[in-house]
C-alpha cells in the first residue's frame, strides 16, 4: 500500500490527467504551487483526513498518550488505581452517546461540519485534561474526548464512503489500520520526549500536546468539500455536481452517472426498511455482514491488545523497572 503510494506521487499537467483511481492524484510541486491544480490537493485530503486520517489518528494519539501520561497522573492528583482506570477508560464509555448522535448531527450537520465539531471538541477536551486540577475536571475532559471520538467513528466511514470513487473505498478502509499504529507512535514518541519534564506538569503538556493534531485537522477539513449524497439529500444537486467532477478527475460522463446512482438510491431511502425490522427479519446476506461485524470487533477486543497497549507502563513498572521515565 505505502509503495504504491509513493509510486503515485508525481507532478502532471492538466493534459495528462489520470482518468480512474483518485489515489493516483499528483501531490508534486504543481499540485502546490500551480492555482490551477488547487483541485487535485482537495482530493486525497478529503479521503485521507475525512476518511481514515481523523478519528484514528487523534483517537490512536490519544491511546498512546494515556498510557504514559497515567503514570504522572496518578503522582500528581493522587489518584486511586480505581479512579485511574476510570479515566482511562472512560473514553471508551463516553464514546457511546457520541456514536449514537453521530447519524444524527452528519445528517443535520452534514458530514465534514460533523467531523469539524468532533475535532473541535478534542481540541477543547486536550485543554481541559491538560489544566485538569482535579479526578472531576480530568474526567470531564475525558468525557469530551469520548464524544468527539464516537462522532468522528461514526461519520468519518460515512464520509469517506460517500466522497471516494469505487475504485479506492477499499484502499482507504486498509489505511485505518495504518493511522491507529501512526496515532499510538506519535503518542509514544512525545511521552519519551516529555517525559524527563518535571512531573508536576510533564504530564499536562503530553495531554495538551494531543490539540495539535486535531486542530490542524480541524483547519485542513475547512478546505474539503462535502459529500455528494448528502448535498443530494438536500436538494443541493449543482453543489454535488461540481464535487463529483473534482473526485471523477474532471470526467463529465462519470460524474452525471454517479450522480444520477445517488439520486435513485436517495429516492429508494426515503421507503428503506427501520432497524428494527433489518435486525428482526434479516435477509441471509445481511445476516452473513451483521456476524462478520459482530464477530471482527468482538475477537478484536477479546484478544485483550488494547488492555496490553493501555497498560503497558504500569506493566513495565511491576515487571521491575524503576525509573518512569524509562518506561
Amino acid at each position: 500500500m505505502i509503495a504504491y503510494w509513493v509510486g503515485s506521487i508525481r507532478p502532471i499537467s492538466p493534459s495528462s490527467r489520470p482518468s480512474v483511481s483518485c489515489l493516483d492524484l499528483e501531490l508534486g510541486p504543481k499540485c502546490f504551487l500551480g492555482r490551477t491544480d488547487l483541485v487535485h490537493i482537495q482530493v486525497p485530503l478529503c479521503h485521507i483526513w475525512g476518511g481514515s486520517g481523523f478519528p484514528h489518528v487523534t483517537c490512536a494519539e490519544d491511546i498512546g498518550v494515556i498510557s504514559g501520561a497515567q503514570l504522572f497522573v496518578s503522582d500528581d492528583l493522587h489518584l486511586s488505581d480505581i479512579k485511574l482506570e476510570v479515566v482511562i477508560g472512560a473514553i471508551n464509555l463516553f464514546a457511546i452517546p457520541g456514536s449514537a448522535l453521530g447519524g444524527v448531527t452528519s445528517n443535520w450537520l452534514g458530514r465534514r461540519r460533523t467531523l469539524m465539531l468532533s475535532s473541535a471538541l478534542f481540541t477543547i477536551a486536550s485543554i481541559v485534561m491538560s489544566v485538569a486540577p482535579s479526578f472531576a475536571v480530568l474526567l470531564l475532559g475525558r468525557f469530551l474526548a469520548g464524544a468527539a471520538a464516537g462522532l468522528a467513528l461514526v461519520t468519518a466511514p460515512i464520509y469517506a464512503s460517500e466522497i471516494a470513487s469505487p475504485e479506492v473505498r477499499g484502499a482507504l478502509a486498509s489505511l485505518t489500520e495504518i493511522f491507529m499504529g501512526i496515532g499510538i507512535l506519535f503518542g509514544y514518541i512525545s511521552n519519551n520526549v516529555l517525559a524527563p519534564l518535571p512531573r508536576s506538569y510533564n504530564w499536562r503538556v503530553m495531554l495538551g500536546l494531543s490539540a495539535l493534531p486535531a486542530l490542524i485537522i480541524f483547519v485542513l477539513l475547512i478546505f474539503i468539500p462535502e459529500t455528494p449524497r448528502w448535498l443530494v439529500m438536500r436538494g443541493r444537486q449543482g453543489e454535488a455536481r461540481k464535487v463529483l467532477l473534482m473526485t471523477s478527475n474532471g470526467d463529465v460522463e462519470v460524474a452525471e452517472q454517479r450522480l444520477a446512482e445517488i439520486e435513485c438510491a436517495a429516492k429508494v431511502e426515503e421507503s428503506s426498511v427501520r432497524w428494527g425490522e433489518l435486525l428482526s427479519r434479516p435477509s441471509p446476506c445481511v445476516l452473513r455482514m451483521l456476524f462478520a461485524a459482530i464477530g471482527v470487533n468482538f475477537f478484536q477486543q477479546a484478544s485483550g491488545i488494547q488492555a496490553v497497549t493501555l497498560y503497558a507502563p504500569k506493566i513495565f513498572v511491576r515487571a521491575g523497572m524503576k525509573k518512569k521515565s524509562q518506561v
